[in-house]
Parts: C-alpha cells; sequence; structure tokens
C-alpha cells in the first residue's frame, strides 16, 4: 500500500522528499504509472535535480541505500525497484545520465577475483551534493560533461588513467571510456584532431594524458600511463621499447619526443612545437619545461684534501696541474688553434684500486676552479634497448651547453669508464655486446673533436682498446703508494700516533690511500663510543680486518 501523504507536503524538505519517495518505490516498485500519489515528491526532487520523473526516482534510491547501508550495487537498485537486473538494462541511460551529470559516480568492487560485470560496480552520490541536501543548501555546481571543453576532457581521461590504476575500472574501461568521452567531443577543435589521428586508441589516450600533463608543467614520464593503458606486461615492454627507439605513433607524428626521465632506466615524453600548437587552437597556455641538464659540482662544493703520490707520479700529476691553471690551459689552447691542432684535453688516470685515482680528479677541479661534470659508468648503461647510445649523446651534448656558458672550460668527468674504454666486442649477435659497441663508437667519434678537458679512471688498463689508447693525451698511472708516500699518508690518518708507530703501520699492511682512509673511519667511530683515540692494537685489528675485506673485494674489481 502507498505511504499517505503528510497533511501539508510543501512543508516537507528535499530529505524528507527523498525518503518518503524511496520508501513509495519499494511498496509499488519501478512503474511510472503508479506514481500519482507520490507526484509531489518526484516533482519537488526533479525540480531541485534538474531531473526526470524517472530519474529522479532512480536518484532517490540510491541515495537512500547509501545512507542506510551505503554504496549500492545493480542487484540492490533493482532489488528495491523490484524488477531483476535484466529487465532494468533498458532503463540504464537513467543511471548514465546521473553519473554524465556528476550527481553520481560509479566505482568497480574491489573484490578479490571480482570480474568486470555491471554487478560489479557500486554507485556513489556526489559528496558535496549530499550535503547540500542533507543542510538544506542551494545545488552546488555540479561538473557536465555537455559543457566542458578540450581542457576539461583532456582532464577527465587523466582521471580515468587513475581510477584504473586504483582498479576502480578497467582496463577495457578505461579505452572505452575515454574513446567514447573523445567521439562525444569531436565538436571541440583538440579533440577533433586528437579523434583523427591514425593510431591505436592506447596512443591517442597517452597523448591525451602528455598534453595534460605538459600544459601544466609537469615532467610526463612514460613508464606510468604506459603500464595502464596495456593489456599485459609484454604490450607495455613493447611501447616502451617503440618510445625508446622512436618507432611509437607519437614520435613519428611529432607530437612529441624523448629524454633519459629522472632515473637512466626511465623515459620522459616532452611536448613538440606541434603538440603545443594544438593546445593553442583553444587559447591554451603551456608551461614549457627545460631541457634536463646533468648535474654538476662545482669547484667549492669539493671539499679541500692532502694528495699524496710516488716520486714518479709526482710529477706527472705537476704536469696536468699547471696544465689546467687557467691562465697556462687558455694560453696552449690558442698556440694549439693556431696550429691547426684540437685544442681540447683528453686524461686517463689508470691503476689500482683504491690509489686515489677519482679523488685527484675532484680535487684537480678544485684547485683549478672548474666546474665538473661526473658521469659514473653505470649511467650509460639503460634497461630499454637505444636509450644507452641516447644518453651518451646527451652527456656530451649537456657539456658542451655547460662549456659555452662557463667563464671557464669545465671537466667532464668518466669514472670507473673500464666497462665503456675496453675493447670493443667481435661478436656482434647479442644485442648487449651492439649496444656497448656503439657507445665507444660515439664516444671516439665525440672525443675526435673534443674541445674540452675530458678526464677519465680505469682500473684494468690492459683490456684499454687501441683505439682510446691514441685518444688519450696524458695517461697517468696510479700505483700503491711506496714506504715514503705510504708513512705520509698514515701521519695525516693519524697525527696522534708517533713517526715509529706509523712506520710500523705502513711496513706491516701495504694499504691504499683508501684502505687507510676506511681505517681511519673506523677509528673516528670508536673515538666517538669510547672518547679515547684508538690504540696500535685496535688500529692493528682493524688493518687485520680490512686485509680480509680487501681479499674478498679484489675478486670482483673491474666490469
Amino acid at each position: 500500500m502507498p505511504i499517505p501523504l503528510p497533511a501539508n507536503p510543501k512543508q516537507l524538505t528535499l530529505l524528507e522528499h527523498i525518503q518518503n519517495l524511496e520508501n513509495g518505490v519499494k511498496t509499488i516498485g519501478f512503474n511510472p504509472q503508479a506514481f500519482k500519489p507520490y507526484k509531489v515528491h518526484i516533482d519537488a526532487l526533479a525540480k531541485y535535480l534538474e531531473l526526470s520523473q524517472n530519474e529522479a526516482v532512480l536518484f532517490s534510491i540510491v541515495f537512500v541505500h547509501m545512507v542506510n547501508d551505503g554504496p549500492p550495487d545493480l542487484s540492490d537498485i533493482t532489488k528495491t525497484l523490484k524488477i531483476d537486473v535484466m529487465r532494468f538494462l533498458p532503463h540504464m541511460p537513467l543511471l548514465e545520465n546521473l553519473i554524465k551529470k556528476g550527481y553520481i559516480n560509479r566505482c568497480k568492487i574491489r573484490r578479490r577475483h571480482s570480474e568486470n560485470t555491471l554487478r560489479n560496480k557500486i554507485y556513489m552520490v556526489n559528496d558535496e551534493l549530499m550535503e547540500s541536501i542533507i543542510h538544506h543548501k542551494a545545488l552546488p555546481k555540479m561538473k557536465n560533461i555537455d559543457n566542458k571543453g578540450s581542457l576539461e576532457i583532456l582532464q577527465e581521461i587523466d582521471i580515468l588513467i587513475g581510477q584504473c590504476n586504483d582498479s576502480d575500472i578497467s582496463q577495457y574501461e578505461l579505452v572505452h571510456d575515454s574513446i567514447t568521452l573523445l567521439n562525444e567531443n569531436r565538436h571541440l577543435p583538440i579533440v577533433n584532431s586528437i579523434v583523427q589521428q591514425e593510431m591505436d586508441s592506447q596512443y591517442k589516450i597517452l597523448l591525451c594524458t602528455i598534453l595534460w600533463k605538459g600544459l601544466l608543467g609537469n615532467d610526463i614520464g612514460l613508464d606510468f600511463p604506459c603500464g595502464i593503458v596495456s593489456k599485459n606486461a609484454a604490450e607495455r615492454l613493447r611501447m616502451m621499447h617503440d618510445f625508446s627507439t622512436g618507432e611509437d605513433p607519437l614520435t613519428k607524428g611529432d607530437w612529441i619526443t624523448t629524454r633519459e626521465g629522472r632515473f637512466n632506466t626511465e623515459l620522459d615524453a616532452i611536448l613538440s612545437d606541434k603538440s603545443i600548437d594544438l593546445l593553442k587552437m583553444e587559447n591554451i597556455e603551456v608551461k614549457t619545461l627545460k631541457t634536463k641538464r646533468i648535474s654538476t659540482k662545482k669547484p667549492d662544493e669539493i671539499v679541500k684534501k692532502a694528495l699524496f703520490f710516488n716520486p714518479d707520479e709526482e710529477k706527472q700529476w705537476w704536469r696536468i696541474h699547471s696544465l689546467l691553471q687557467e691562465k697556462n690551459f687558455k694560453s696552449i689552447q690558442e698556440r694549439l688553434n693556431e696550429k691547426g691542432m684540437s685544442p681540447g684535453f683528453t686524461i686517463l688516470f689508470h691503476g689500482e684500486p683504491g690509489t686515489g685515482k677519482t679523488e685527484s680528479v675532484l680535487q684537480l677541479a678544485k684547485e683549478s676552479g672548474r666546474e665538473i661534470m661526473k658521469i659514473d659508468a653505470s649511467m650509460t648503461k639503460s634497461m630499454w634497448f637505444g636509450e644507452s647510445e641516447k644518453f651518451m649523446k646527451r652527456i656530451f651534448n649537456n657539456y658542451e651547453d655547460l662549456r659555452q656558458d662557463a667563464k671557464i672550460t669545465p671537466i667532464l668527468f668518466f669514472n670507473e669508464a673500464d666497462a665503456i674504454l675496453s675493447k670493443r666486442k667481435t661478436d656482434m649477435s647479442s644485442n648487449v655486446s651492439q649496444t656497448e659497441n656503439a657507445l665507444q663508437n660515439i664516444l671516439l667519434e665525440e672525443l675526435e673533436n673534443f674541445k674540452g678537458i675530458f678526464m677519465a679512471t680505469s682500473n684494468l688498463i690492459q683490456n684499454l682498446d687501441t683505439a682510446f689508447d691514441r685518444r688519450f693525451i696524458y695517461k697517468m698511472h696510479f700505483s700503491l703508494p711506496e714506504l715514503e708516500t705510504s708513512i705520509k699518508i698514515w701521519e695525516r690518518a693519524f697525527p696522534f700516533l708517533s713517526t715509529e708507530q706509523n712506520t710500523y703501520l705502513s711496513k706491516e699492511f701495504q694499504f691504499s690511500g683508501a684502505q687507510i682512509d676506511n681505517i681511519s673511519r673506523k677509528c673516528a667511530i670508536d673515538y666517538l663510543l669510547s672518547g679515547n683515540d684508538a690504540s696500535l692494537e685496535i688500529i692493528e685489528e682493524f688493518c687485520e680486518k680490512e686485509v680480509l675485506i680487501k681479499v674478498n673485494v679484489a675478486q670482483r674489481i673491474g666490469f
């Protein structure tokens, strides 16, 4: 039986209209012909929300169920309507329109082994709208797809990507809903240009999210959206491979260019002029990002440290040190130019691990007042085939930009460069061999006409490719410290020991400078714990353990 109306229905709040309407539907089911007794409730809700009669009825059911029992699924809604899901399907456009108007949000049920069907969705009333109804406020301004421009469409597709990542919608729904959204808004110039592109749906979605993030001025990492729009891991890897080699439709269509991301295993997209011009069609400004430079270290950021060399090495060191003093360097470069010779300087420090090769480069940079761009060999290795070559070229492009902007020629420093400088592979059957040889060829070409200061360190000089041997003007060998040099290093590390004690340690333990520094650090920690300088016995104990470490490490030196 229908619920009798109050004496004066006009005095009811909107919340009471909704409750009475939902109660009535529970009694009579989804029967528009029998809604007449509830017309006053329907009219009040329909007027407030600007809905049709049937849409107002459906909204009241979702609203009440959400308040009493939580967000309903389609089964909950049809149960209240007293019809089964199959009979309700012709009325789904009513529900879709509520979603389109922004009154109701549809989410996926987060249930293990849940399939992506109609019955695995829940429906939630918009929070702001619910608050307005409960507190008798005016209808808030809701997002309406019909009133959107291209900017809102791009944002909506980016939101869909986020929902797919959160498993609120499936990958199929992401693609379906995004393409439907684009097709329904072809009257917008930007959207129409995207729709007309002859590319797979996934790439159209990628273009939308790249445009959206690009106009915000954000970094545009490709790994995340590719992982979302792809059906599986294999497709994602294929897409990333195509992006890294420039074989994807976005790069080939001149919509984007790519560059190494924050980590060398990542890839970023950069909006091309074509994409920026597309956004300007609707007067949308783009916050363009400057190309990232590889980080550098300025001379005042390097900690000054005393260096000790064996007699023969010290002569070479001071020759290089003198060369890099700016007054001498500029004069020599000018004379080389006059003679038609390359003005660049290439220097290789090679020898035993821990003998001060890297520290010597840093101290040269500090003492000559030069900025240093340090590249570790591992930075040139990338999981994406073809990216290593791009990164190698970017290193030299970045350095050349830095050199031209700098008042004093900076240093390009390849640390632990054994893998890059080693003999080229003759077996070209593997992608790894091809990549390594390609890297070496790029490096050789760059050094041929190099105009700055290139320095490298290597532990395994015996593996040096002869082509690189010719490219280095200066090659300085670093060996383990001889007795007199070793004593100086021990004395610097342990000034509280006597000369006899430091001499004893030098003779007893033939350590490199790096190993002596390790012992010094251990003693500093011991001092913080005990408050006393380490005794000779404790230092010897640390030395014995350092010998064991040396044996283990020696087996894995090099590449």
